[in-house]
């Protein structure tokens, strides 16, 4: 089974090849840029997230980002924030192994609360949040295929009736 370097290194490959192929086609400038960079973390961060339903080096990740978003929506008095913060911060523990965040549809569905979020209170950034959000599931789908193999990854997202 893959460790959490194999899952890095596949979800850095994978924001640096389209990186690359994206600054190819629609040449901007440098590649290195603070934007980018926020990609790549998007990315990286995408390729440890199916594993928070374990003591892992995803699920520390996972609290070490929601403890700044807790302490923000303390100080900014956001009761609503704050609850679906607790609820993001309570359930990943609850979770059995491989579950409902080894589900392609999960990574798909779950992270679109950034662009939902950013559309309803930041609208300016709305795009930054759907390239992020795109990095994000690029980096989970590495990972899900890293975990089952591509010809498995594929089947589980098809046919859901003959998964084993």
């Amino acid at each position: 089974m893959p460790g959490y370097k194999s899952h890095l290194t596949a979800g850095g490959v994978a924001a640096v090849v389209v990186l690359a192929h994206t600054h190819w086609a629609l040449p901007t400038g440098s590649l290195v840029t603070p934007e980018n960079l926020w990609y790549i973390g998007a990315c990286l961060f995408g390729s440890l997230f199916p594993d928070i339903d374990i003591k892992s080096k995803g699920q520390r990740l996972w609290y070490y980002a929601l403890a700044p978003c807790i302490a923000l929506a303390t100080w900014f008095g956001s009761i609503s924030l704050l609850g679906a913060l607790g609820v993001l911060s309570v359930i990943p523990p609850l979770l059995p192994h491989r579950g409902i965040t080894h589900e392609s549809w999960f990574v798909v569905c779950a992270p679109l609360a950034v662009p939902f979020v950013l559309w309803l209170y930041h609208p300016a950034h709305l795009i930054l949040g759907f390239n992020l959000y795109g990095y994000f599931v690029l980096g989970a789908f590495t990972h899900l295929i890293l975990d089952f193999g591509v010809m498995k990854f594929i089947k589980r997202g098809l046919y859901r009736k003959n998964r084993k």
